[in-house]
């Protein structure tokens, strides 16, 4: 299922900047191009005017009703039509269709994608891609309407696309799993990519956080003036903007995304030759780590160095020696000062200082791996904490970062409808600049996403 606009078109290409971030395939043609028969194209209609049903919606979805004087003659090589009659968000208004979808178009995009999603998945008796209203006379079997459907239905590419059944969830068979310590990684192949507008506002986003991460004399930080050679962002895509929930600068994941997306193993081991080596020095007391998928495919891995990165918690004070030679964090891993510096959240020390009308997120001054973590959300969407859990973690910390809880993506795979992006940086020695590297997408049945037992991975690309 692929979904297509005109570069000519302002209208179709925000609708599909929006359907991107959702993970759907588009894909924007030239104005010479026309689209392919099994593409589902999104356009401005032509007499805007005279297109029935169009008051108070954002899009128009019914195929049969976006005839060829509504439609631009480059989206009539395709029966699946899709017509966007507004991109600004509607006021409240008296109209029905107008108060529902006061959310805005990426909710009424969502709402149309979905549809498809349910017409084309196998043993569905869903007659059409459209038409949720019941009073919608597509559905009430009005002659007229019915009589146009049947047709539809009955052209050869409509039949081709339901053959091909092509739905964004993964089968079983198309899971694969990896046993790593003591847990069973879960991957596929399907790519979402991170567009590169977002790419570019996480790369202003490291350069504010280098400058605003604590100090330490690790040799990094001595000799290049950096907290990390490598760090990954915690992110989801919203609105054309970038949400950060954080930076790692001591990322764990590396081996995982070289396992699951062969394009970021291929950008880290190209950007690793700019660095010195080094070796990875873990705690016994660590559970498991996956650098083993990545260490032993380094070129340098047999090179003397005294360098090292340290997998070990900043209170296992054993470690304390290797900070003159470490390229990452030491004591200060997890250390989330920057982000109070940067606007990202704000320390609180009181249950009284919580708005508890609004979701939010409340962090440890220094942890990670979600430790300590509380999610208070008065939807109780999963992975929710009950108040009583919040104030009692608040109080027993004494402090505490407080940040606006901006639900993850909604991925559309049943078994996993909650992910974020885990986008890795690193820093090139030779041009001195920090480059993107791609990294993976992380989905989970519930808001606390991590890469647990439960939680299924899959390749993200850099647009």
């Amino acid at each position: 299922m692929i979904f297509t606009t005109s570069s000519t078109d302002p209208r179709g290409l925000k609708a599909l900047e929006a359907l991107k971030i959702l993970g759907y395939n588009t894909q924007v043609i030239s104005e010479a191009q026309q689209a392919a028969a099994n593409a589902i194209a999104l356009f401005t209609p032509l007499n805007q005017h005279k297109l029935q049903g169009a008051k108070g919606r954002y899009l128009r979805t019914s195929s049969v009703k976006l005839r060829d004087e509504f439609t631009p003659e480059w989206a009539r090589t395709t029966v699946f039509r899709v017509a966007i009659i507004r991109t600004e968000k509607m006021k409240a208004v008296r109209w029905s269709q107008a108060q529902i979808r006061i959310d805005g178009l990426p909710k009424a995009l969502k709402e149309m994608a979905d549809q498809y999603k349910l017409w084309l998945r196998e043993g569905s008796d869903k007659f059409v891609p459209w038409g949720t209203d019941e009073n919608d006379p597509c559905l009430k079997r009005n002659p007229t309407c019915l009589a146009a459907i049947q047709k539809w239905l009955g052209r050869e590419e409509v039949c081709e696309l339901r053959l091909a059944n092509i739905i964004v969830k993964p089968s079983d068979n198309e899971l694969q799993t990896m046993k790593l310590g003591l847990w069973d990684i879960k991957y596929t192949d399907r790519v979402i990519p991170f567009p590169a507008y977002a790419s570019e506002q996480a790369l202003k986003v490291i350069g504010q956080w280098q400058a605003d991460f604590v100090k330490e004399q690790t040799w990094v930080q001595q000799k290049m003036g950096l907290p990390s050679l490598l760090v990954r962002l915690d992110c989801i895509v919203r609105d054309g903007k970038l949400v950060v929930y954080e930076v790692e600068e001591r990322p764990a994941g590396i081996g995982i995304s070289s396992l699951v997306n062969p394009k970021f193993e291929e950008e880290f081991y190209r950007l690793a030759q700019t660095w010195r080596p080094f070796k990875v020095v873990v705690s016994p007391l660590r559970e498991g780590t996956d650098d083993q998928l990545w260490t032993t495919r380094m070129p340098w891995q047999e090179s003397a160095t005294d360098l090292v990165l340290v997998r070990a918690e900043p209170e296992e004070k054993a470690f304390y020696g290797f900070e003159p030679n470490s390229v990452s964090s030491l004591k200060a891993k997890g250390d989330k000062s920057y982000g109070e510096k940067m606007g990202l959240w704000h320390k609180v020390s009181s249950p009284d200082e919580l708005n508890w009308n609004e979701s939010f997120v409340l962090k440890p001054l220094q942890g990670s791996k979600l430790k300590d973590l509380e999610i208070w959300d008065p939807k109780k969407r999963p992975g929710h904490s009950a108040q009583k859990k919040v104030m009692a973690t608040l109080q027993q910390s004494g402090q505490m970062y407080c940040q606006r809880l901006f639900p993850p993506m909604e991925t559309g795979i049943e078994r996993f409808p909650w992910m974020i992006f885990r986008v890795f940086f690193g820093y090139n020695c030779l041009s001195n600049k920090w480059e993107s590297l791609g990294g993976n997408w992380n989905a989970r049945f519930n808001l606390r996403i991590h890469g647990a037992s439960d939680a299924i991975f899959g390749p993200t690309v850099v647009e």
